[in-house]
């Protein structure tokens, strides 16, 4: 806890207010990678672990594309979560990721629609995509944009409530777990479309 301390001490310490969206895996089969990385401002591979913390804590460490390492603590406090993050060098990257469990592969893509910075996530496991999970980071007490890029509109299967922990990265890193959660809201998705035509 010492540790911790000197860390945050004197640092901003800014609330993480993110929404995310859920969409169909169908994404992965209508836009190829050499597609997305053209839409793309930015892309980037992703890996992260998760050391051991306690009630309402996460401790992660991530990787982009193997080069650069980021310590990221968040702490559950009241309504909000606390994150701060700090850049690593290689040697307590890689000492840190030995020690990770839950660890998880990601392909980002970055894309900027009407002024908003939206993060697009493909997770996978030996190069087999299982989920897919769009992110948009705003200030505290923003609402939920309106729209999402037009081209992902028709893959939308569950827009996640602020309050629903279900999604963070480190559940869906359990790949049964993940796998599972799409296809209960893939079925729900269709099942209301069927209902609805029929």
């Amino acid at each position: 806890m010492y540790v911790l301390q000197i860390w945050i001490k004197g640092m901003r310490m800014p609330t993480e207010h993110e929404y995310k969206t859920v969409i169909s895996l169908d994404l992965a089969n209508d836009f190829h990678h050499p597609t997305l990385v053209k839409m793309a401002k930015e892309h980037q591979h992703i890996k992260q672990g998760y050391l051991d913390s306690g009630d309402g804590m996460t401790t992660r460490i991530r990787c982009i594309d193997n080069q650069k390492w980021i310590l990221t603590f968040k702490q559950k406090v009241g309504d909000r979560i606390i994150e701060i993050e700090q850049e690593l060098d290689d040697r307590d990257g890689q000492d840190l990721w030995s020690i990770c469990v839950r660890k998880l592969k990601k392909n980002r893509y970055v894309i900027e629609d009407n002024g908003i910075k939206w993060e697009l996530d493909f997770f996978n496991n030996e190069n087999n995509i299982y989920f897919v999970l769009l992110e948009v980071e705003l200030p505290e007490g923003s609402s939920r944009p309106k729209t999402v890029p037009e081209f992902l509109k028709e893959y939308v299967l569950y827009e996640v409530p602020l309050t629903d922990s279900q999604f963070s990265n480190k559940l869906l890193s359990e790949v049964n777990f993940a796998t599972e959660i799409h296809e209960q809201h893939f079925f729900k998705k269709y099942k209301r479309k069927y209902l609805t035509e029929t």
